[in-house]
């Protein structure tokens, strides 16, 4: 037996999207993998098929096995954790999984995605991008992919790492990129970061993470908001500079000379231990994605929505960074069908099923303006679950403006989430109540329905021939949608 079938790991919270993929990692490398969570799901049921002893249920040390040598659990879970606390009992060593992530990620050249948005869908591309290159990469994804038979991760035999790189608690922090990608930065994660500039401070201390040699791929725009976060980064260049890669044609861009700081300037980013670098340096490599050529992803790519088309260029930039052919990057982007829960049509009889992750009022906002562009005038229904009281409040103005595509929109109960939201059930439902007032307001008509079964009764009630629904957030309103559909069979629809 090899060592590795003896060295066992325990997941606490090992159900969570992210989690599980390092699990599934962990159990393709041959390690003996246990696990707990609060909650069954399809992501534990298909661990167990690959070997993982996971019990479900209230967390309690009696779960953490026998010479168990190494704990990962959840940025969620909380310090007095019973498991947690158990295995510091032990003298276990225990880490976050950002933690333990950024050790694997020390081990391959890695391709960071990052972002408020359009992560999840920015890294299937990539990842799809590298599988038809013929790169084999080892991935985590937040999300399943179709091209990983609806799974979360693989492991890899090549020296690429491809995973989504989280700003939640300065998550990413913790990694090693070679290649980082910045698709936008907006407000979110107000329960731990103090406003949009502390979130651009952690952006630009991320950046300052590459070696000398990396790429970083963003927008000149992005760049620009980080210079007041971060110290000592940006470097002055001469006007001949040949930092630009000559290899990146139209889609690598030269900043002008009033975006040229000197070093030591408020501006600027500091160097890491490891390096880091500028466009403008004589090493490091900026693409702007935004440069690529819209027009030829436009006409490959099947899924719908300009945010898709943002997400795909900015693929396509780490593909040309990687320097495979345009030829193979198109043709991967042509075959990318979607990520689990991003758009993804579930039902297309005489009413469209979708379900989508969407969370924040810019992903709302963009996956109802796709939905439109998709169905034109046909009736588009949103049922939107809240995710989490705080960030319900703090961009609660957002939301109220993020709706504007769809005809009709039902609010269900916010999901709060244990350790970062006080919950009872009057400030969950009170606040969503309060948003579907101020949507009515102006345009669409919006109601509030609390349980599952008064939004299935009320959508049998309303819906009609030819109407797209679209079952939206982050917690368990995809829960609704199976039986929703069930429902819609049993009445030809």
């Amino acid at each position: 037996m090899s060592i590795k079938k003896k060295v066992k790991i325990h997941f606490i919270g090992i159900g969570g999207i992210g989690i599980s993929g390092l699990a599934r990692i962990y159990l393709e490398k041959g390690y003996k993998i246990s696990g707990s969570d609060l909650a069954a799901s399809e992501t534990i049921k298909d661990l167990r098929k690959l070997g993982a002893k996971i019990k479900v249920g209230k967390h309690q040390k009696g779960n953490l096995p026998l010479n168990t040598y190494l704990v990962i659990y959840n940025l969620a879970i909380s310090e007095d954790n019973p498991e947690l606390r158990e295995a510091k009992t032990r003298g276990i060593r225990s880490l976050t999984y950002p933690e333990a992530l950024g050790k694997l990620t020390k081990k391959y050249f890695t391709i960071c995605v990052s972002g408020t948005h359009g992560k999840t869908t920015t890294t299937g591309m990539i990842s799809l991008i590298l599988l038809k290159a013929g790169l084999d990469p080892t991935i985590i994804i937040g999300s399943k992919l179709k091209e990983l038979n609806n799974a979360n991760s693989q492991l890899g035999a090549g020296k690429y790492l491809v995973i989504e790189a989280d700003e939640y608690k300065r998550a990413f922090l913790n990694y090693h990129p070679d290649i980082i990608v910045i698709m936008n930065i907006e407000e979110d994660h107000l329960d731990y970061y103090k406003d949009l500039k502390d979130i651009k401070r952690a952006f630009g201390n991320f950046v300052g993470l590459l070696p000398k040699n990396g790429f970083l791929i963003t927008t000149s725009k992005i760049i620009m908001s980080l210079r007041g976060g971060v110290p000592h980064f940006l470097k002055k260049v001469r006007d001949d500079d040949e930092a630009i890669s000559s290899r990146g044609k139209s889609s690598l861009l030269r900043l002008p000379a009033r975006h040229r700081f000197a070093s030591g300037e408020a501006g600027g980013l500091r160097r890491s231990p490891r390096g880091s670098f500028f466009a403008m340096t004589n090493s490091g490599r900026f693409i702007d994605y935004k440069e690529g050529p819209r027009e030829k992803i436009g006409r490959v790519l099947k899924i719908p929505g300009e945010h898709n088309i943002q997400n795909a260029l900015a693929a396509f930039a780490a593909g040309q960074a990687l320097e495979i052919p345009e030829k193979v990057i198109l043709k991967a982007l042509g075959h990318y069908q979607g990520s689990w829960r991003r758009f993804e049509v579930k039902y297309d009889q005489a009413v469209t099923i979708i379900d989508d992750y969407g969370h924040h009022p810019t992903e709302i906002k963009a996956t109802l303006r796709a939905a439109r562009q998709k169905y034109g005038k046909r009736r588009i229904w949103c049922v939107y679950q809240p995710h989490q009281i705080q960030r319900t409040e703090k961009l609660f103005r957002g939301f109220t403006k993020a709706f504007q595509d769809a005809d009709r929109v039902i609010i269900t109960k916010i999901f709060g989430v244990l350790g970062r939201d006080e919950i009872s059930n009057q400030n969950l439902t009170a606040l969503s109540q309060k948003l579907a007032r101020e949507i009515s307001r102006k345009r669409p008509e919006a109601v509030y329905l609390e349980y599952f079964s008064e939004i299935i009764h009320y959508l049998l009630k309303n819906v009609r021939r030819n109407d797209a629904v679209i079952i939206m957030g982050a917690g368990d309103i995809n829960q609704l949608t199976p039986r929703l559909i069930t429902v819609l069979k049993n009445q030809g629809l």
